[in-house]
This record gives C-alpha cells, structure tokens and sequence, in this order.
C-alpha cells in the first residue's frame, strides 16, 4: 500500500509541475510554475516522511532504451525520495501487462497505448495506463 501511495505522489508532482507549464497567472506574486513545483516538492515530502525504509518499486522494462532511461533515474530522481527501483529486462513484450496484473510487478515501461489497450481488453487485465512514454521510430 506504501508503494501505491509513494507512486501516486510521485505521479501527482510530476503532474503538477507539467500543468504549471500550461500557463500563467500574470496577477499572481510569484510565477505560476514556481508555485506549483513548491506545491508538487510539498507533496512529495509528505509521502516520503511517512515511509521510514525505502520503498522498493519493481518496473519490467526492454533492455534498450527502457533499461538504460530506468537506470539512469535512479541515481537522479528515485534515491531522493527515498525509493529503490528494482528493474527486470525483458525481450518479450507480453509477460510485463500480466505482471502488473498479478501484482508480480508496480510498473512496466515499454509499450504504446494501442498495444497496451488490445492487452488489456484480450486479458481482461484490470490495470491502468499512467502516463505515455516515448517511442522510438522504425526505419525501413
């Protein structure tokens, strides 16, 4: 339950800051996005009081460049707030999506939404598409 908690934090000032982004408030005293990466830090701080040992969150990932993105987060953003990511390669792009669904795993990072929503639906897997990532195009 931690982990829900510690993901959704984090989630919610990711969010924050990408939505002070949208726009300004030319009446407020202090720029908008200084504010709401104030807000989003505030939040954050919070959840990580409440979780004394490190939280330790599992995300399935392709090897190359889902890994390597994940591996080089952790030193830079995870370890601040108090999280060891555990991070399991694989090459098969099915296994992750059952994963999540059976509580073997928090998180898979390598797919696009078509692909995660025929899965879901063929599966009947009851998770959720958090945010998109990007995509690396094909050359023929």
């Amino acid at each position: 339950m931690k982990t829900n908690k510690l993901f959704l934090g984090l989630t919610s000032a990711v969010l924050a800051l990408s939505l002070a982004a949208c726009g300004t408030d030319t009446s407020a005293s202090e720029p908008a996005p200084a504010a709401a990466e104030e807000a989003a830090e505030e939040v954050v701080e919070e959840v990580v009081e409440e979780v004394a040992e490190p939280e330790v969150l599992t995300i399935i990932a392709t090897a190359n460049p889902h890994e390597v993105i994940l591996n080089e987060a952790k030193p830079i953003l995870l370890e601040k707030y108090n999280v060891e990511l555990d991070i399991i390669e694989t090459e098969d792009y099915y296994t992750p999506n059952r994963a999540v669904s059976d509580g073997d795993a928090d998180a898979n990072y390598f797919q696009h939404v078509p692909f995660f929503d025929n899965e879901k639906s063929e599966n009947g897997y009851a998770i959720s598409n958090v945010a998109g990532i990007h995509i690396e195009p094909f050359g023929f």
